[in-house]
Formats: structure tokens, sequence, C-alpha cells
């Protein structure tokens, strides 16, 4: 089995390494008399890639990355870190809406989820464009006083889970009434 796989890579070696030399011999015979070798295209003549609408191609310095803004640091106006990034808001247009900010907790054990609208926030970004300073004009304590945000799924699963209590205390509740008596038999 070794000695097959070997002999294997050998000879595709062996045929890779003819053909490149083959078309670096010829890549420059377009006046061969071959027709197989004046079909192939010149490397010098490619055409440039072609963009696809609406493409970005180059990042514009005035925007950001939610790349950049996942994971960062809040801070108060006070300088005093406040939590950070956990999530992005945005509407099914791409508009986005709000930041969700970690706060309290200790290595994401015990913190909590408050979502803010990004008008609440200055961004600053760096001159490089490779990170951004988010400032919150909320201290830490404000965050950790303020209600906790609940995503669309969170709801979602919240809803189901109380509608199957109310199916479990329906069914409670037909357990500890008595069973139907049958009708006596008319006569």
């Amino acid at each position: 089995m070794i000695k097959a796989t070997s002999l294997s890579a050998v000879a595709i070696a062996i045929m890779l390494g003819a053909g490149a030399g083959a078309l670096a011999q010829n890549a420059g015979n377009s006046g061969s008399s071959d027709p197989a070798l004046q079909s192939l295209p010149d490397a010098t003549k490619q055409t440039p890639p072609k963009p696809v609408e609406g493409q970005i191609i180059v990042q514009d310095m005035t925007t950001l990355l939610a790349s950049n803004l996942m994971g960062a640091t809040v801070y108060s106006p006070k300088d005093e870190v406040v939590g950070d990034v956990n999530d992005i808001i945005m509407t099914p247009q791409g508009q986005v809406q709000g930041m969700v900010v970690g706060v309290g907790g200790f290595l994401g054990m015990g913190e909590k989820d408050v979502a803010l609208m990004m008008d609440k926030f200055t961004i600053t970004p760096s001159d490089d464009g490779s990170a951004s300073k988010l400032v919150l004009n909320a201290t830490a304590d404000d965050l950790k006083a303020a209600p906790a945000f609940k995503s669309a799924y969170a709801q979602k699963i919240e809803k189901e889970d109380q509608a199957r209590q109310m199916g479990q205390t329906t069914q409670d509740q037909n357990a500890l009434q008595p069973p139907p008596q049958p009708e006596p038999p008319k006569q």
C-alpha cells in the first residue's frame, strides 16, 4: 500500500513537472503550426475580474466593520470600562439599530446583556480603521440596574415554555378531578 501510494505520488510529480516544462518551453511559441499550442491563452492578456453589482471592493475610511465592534470594550465618559459589545441588532433592511452590551459578571459568568440604540454611543475609529473606541453616556452601575435585553429567539422560547406550563397545569387540574361516572342504563 505504501509503495503504491509513493509510486502514484512520484508519477503525478513527474507528469506535473513535464507538463509545466512543456508549457514553459512553448509559451512564447505563438507562431507554432500546432493548433493545440495556438489555442493556449496568453497569461499577459488576462482580463481583470468583473465586480458584482453592488460589490464593495475597498472599505471607505469613514465606515466601520462589525468585526471591529464585536467584543469591543465600552467606556463611560470618565473612561471607565462599562462592558463589552456582545452583539449588534440589525433590521431586515440592513440598518444597524443598536448594540448589545454585556455588563457585570466575571469571565462571562453572571453577565447581563443590555441593548442600547446606536445613537447612544460615541464611536471613534482608530486612525488605521483596525479598532474603535466606544463611549456610552452611562456607568457600569447604570447598565447593571437596567432591564436585561431579550432577543426575539429568547422571547419565542419563553412563550413556548409558558404554553407548555399552561398545558401541564391543565393536565394536572384534570388529573385531580374525579373521572366522569357512567350514566345508569336506560330502561
